[in-house]
């Protein structure tokens, strides 16, 4: 049978179900053939973006969670003068510092095996006794008889002398996924006739108090209760781990050295580290006291805390990839401690991965793939192909929606791919009938016309010639902040007509300074000045631009306070650069804008007010063209994401018309001397210089900042070759 025949009888509903007949064998092909995993790695890669999403515009809140990650790193090592393993006595000494600073529960992640040194095991012993609240580690060795048929499991518990004491210990391997990235947390072990539970969970159940009696553990492939606490699964007794954030410069959870719990009165460290830290801690000064005191004297970072110790020195190699690894533009691989931590974080907020049923996705695809099937078969091929990357873009972001906003999970490839072969098997359905029909016809009136057909059906039509020339222009960016969290909370109709009347608004305050709008995407506004008409003083026209748009925007949050209606704040991003100006896109569709590395770093600079607090900040390429016709200040050298060049930025504070207010003359001066003070590196200077500035502006964005990191390199001081530059760590 030819196959034009067969795909002439296919019925439209024939070719849909074939389509989610294979996508739902591609959803089950790692079970159905195991060695074809390339859907369970590719499903993986799409929810390792999925976290790295959420990161961006839903992270989670773990600061409240009381979990507390004390690490043994290089620093360390170094403040202790020790080389790993050390003595138990120093970790005698931590778990009697941690229990003295009222920690919950203190889980090692480290292995204490086989007996080390008599005396530094004793004062170990003792303290683990003393505390009552510790949790130690420990772990199953997979062994294969001779035959190797059958896997066996041998235990490796820490020394017996520290389970003597009372004191449990819990599993802590932590298995990889098939892409090396870990997906999943173990929650037990079942081998050798019970139950051994991992680290995560069993700490979860000391700092709860509720011993988890045998009767009350149940499991499957889907769900496992533990007692009173039910957890969804995915194969036995693996839970997905809800990651609460990357590893890296901003973790998750509250990192402290080994070396700071260790450092009180009766414990020295090397020269340059003995700080009493921990002395600070457990007695801290009296109010009234040295300021410079007071900063150091936090308060207790370890009461009621769950604290998690290990070690992430690089040489111990206790890393894992996690769906952040490509989050970052220097990928930090996560220490396996924090991965416990982020499992217990999953376990103790409820904030469980939810796999949705797979029948309710099958109806999803289903109304899916019907309205592809019809415009494939009803309307043109490149409507078809419209609504076919429309469909598979809603199944992905929805997915990724209902992950960043639900916690739910949702397969991606198999509705993708059942959605693609509807459009694929339609239109070849088509195309076969039509070259079928071609045929017939040919067949028909091949005597009477020629076979050869020469000539054009239609002219050309003639292209508008794309491109465009080298200019040094102005860019401006302007965004309002927290314009998601604003949307969520109106009706689309009060949202559009809050965001026309602030678009207009601010459109008119550009185009007085006859600047052109290059576009709108949502709330943000994108804007050149010196083009198309060249005029040589347009960053002065962009900078005086943002200043009347902040000035008409407060107006207009007067009016919407009186109106009960949400008040915008914007902040504006400047810079002047060369640039490519004319009209780019197709040959069908084209705009005029701009294109370059300067308009990006334009941009940058909108989203770069969030870390200073600010409203408009130019560059120095910009502060060059202003003269003296504004008052700046400069705020700091940065590093953008994917650059090497540094870049030095400033605030756009007002016009220089020579009257500025005493009070902001004094702040700008008093800042100005403290950023010189930060920069010299006499940060204790510059805290005092900025707490100035803040008396005379609480709200000073930029002095709030520093203050913060002259505090941080007051407790951890730079490396001698500091470069004074801050690395953007997003865009």
């Amino acid at each position: 049978m030819k196959i034009t025949t067969i795909f002439g009888r296919w019925s439209g509903v024939w070719i849909v179900f074939l389509a989610l007949f294979i996508g739902i064998l591609l959803s089950n092909i790692s079970t159905i053939l195991p060695a074809l995993t390339l859907n369970d790695i590719g499903e993986r890669k799409l929810l390792d973006t999925k976290f790295r999403w959420r990161q961006r515009y839903n992270p989670p809140k773990p600061q409240s969670a009381p979990i507390v990650i004390v690490e043994a790193d290089d620093e360390s090592e170094l403040a202790l003068r020790l080389r790993w393993p050390y003595s138990r006595s120093i970790w005698a000494h931590l778990v009697n510092n941690l229990h003295a600073a009222g920690a919950k529960l203190i889980v090692f992640d480290i292995q204490f095996g086989t007996p080390a040194d008599s005396a530094g095991d004793a004062a170990f012993a003792d303290a683990i006794k003393h505390a009552g609240n510790v949790l130690l580690a420990g772990e199953l060795m997979v062994e294969r008889n001779r035959n190797l048929a059958e896997e066996m499991y041998v235990e490796s518990p820490p020394d017996p002398n520290f389970v003597k004491t009372g004191a449990p210990w819990a599993n802590v391997n932590v298995p990889e996924d098939i892409d090396k990235v870990v997906h999943h947390y173990l929650l037990g072990i079942d081998a050798n006739g019970k139950l051994y539970l991992s680290l995560g969970l069993k700490a979860l159940e000391m700092y709860r108090g509720d011993s988890i009696r045998a009767d009350q553990i149940r499991y499957s492939p889907e769900l496992a209760q533990f007692g009173n606490l039910s957890v969804p699964t995915y194969g036995q007794l693996r839970m997905w781990i809800n990651y609460a954030g990357p590893a890296g410069k901003q973790h998750a959870f509250p990192y402290y050295k080994l070396a700071q719990v260790l450092d009180d009165a009766s414990f020295d460290l090397a020269e340059g580290y003995d700080t009493d830290w921990m002395e600070l801690t457990l007695s801290p000064p009296p109010p009234g006291s040295d300021s410079l005191l007071m900063a150091l004297a936090k308060d207790n970072p370890f009461k009621d805390k769950i604290v998690f110790v290990g070690n992430t020195m690089p040489a111990m190699q206790d890393v894992r990839s996690t769906p952040f690894d490509l989050y970052d533009p220097s990928p930090a691989k996560m220490p396996g401690v924090e991965i416990h931590a982020h499992a217990l974080w999953t376990l103790l907020s409820n904030s469980f991965l939810i796999r949705i049923s797979f029948w309710i996705q099958f109806f999803i695809w289903l109304l899916l793939c019907i309205p592809v099937w019809w415009v494939a078969h009803h309307r043109s091929v490149w409507v078809g192909v419209i609504i076919t990357v429309a469909s598979i873009l809603l199944v992905f972001f929805g997915s990724a929606f209902v992950f960043i906003y639900g916690n739910y999970m949702t397969q991606s490839i198999a509705p993708m791919s059942s959605i693609s072969l509807v459009f694929i098997l339609t239109v070849l359905r088509r195309v076969l009938r039509e070259q079928k029909e071609k045929a017939k016809i040919r067949g028909m009136f091949g005597r009477y016309v020629p076979k050869k057909v020469v000539g054009e059906l239609l002219d050309k039509p003639e292209m508008l010639r794309l491109g465009g020339e080298r200019r040094r222009l102005t860019v401006l960016f302007t965004d309002v902040a927290g314009f998601t969290s604003i949307s969520e909370r109106m009706s689309p109709e009060a949202l559009v007509s809050l965001l026309n009347e602030y678009l207009t608004a601010m459109t008119r305050e550009i185009l007085a300074e006859e600047g052109i709008i290059d576009k709108y995407e949502g709330d943000l506004i994108m804007a050149e000045f010196g083009a198309p008409i060249h005029y040589p003083d347009h960053a002065i026209r962009a900078c005086r631009s943002a200043l009347r748009m902040q000035r008409k925007l407060a107006e207009l949050r007067t009016k919407w306070a009186n109106e009960s209606r949400p008040k915008l704040y914007s902040r504006v991003g400047i810079n002047t650069g060369d640039m490519i100006v004319g009209n780019m896109g197709s040959e069908d569709v084209f705009d005029y804008t701009v294109m370059g590395d300067a308009v990006n770093l334009g941009s940058r600079l909108e989203s770069v007010n969030k870390i200073y607090e600010t409203t408009i900040i130019c560059s120095a390429d910009t502060l060059s063209e202003l003269g003296d016709a504004f008052v700046t200040r400069f705020l700091d050298r940065i590093r953008v994401i994917g650059k090497t060049q540094v870049v030095e930025i400033y605030e756009v504070v007002a016009e220089n018309n020579g009257s500025l207010p005493p009070k902001l003359a004094t702040l700008l001066a008093t800042f100005r001397e403290a950023r010189q003070k930060y920069d010299e590196g006499e940060f204790e200077t510059s805290c005092t210089l900025f707490k100035r500035v803040l008396a005379l502006d609480p709200n000073d964005g930029p002095a709030k900042t520093f203050y913060e990191r002259s505090l941080g390199y007051l407790r951890d001081p730079p490396p001698d070759n500091w470069d004074k530059v801050y690395t953007l760590t997003e865009k």
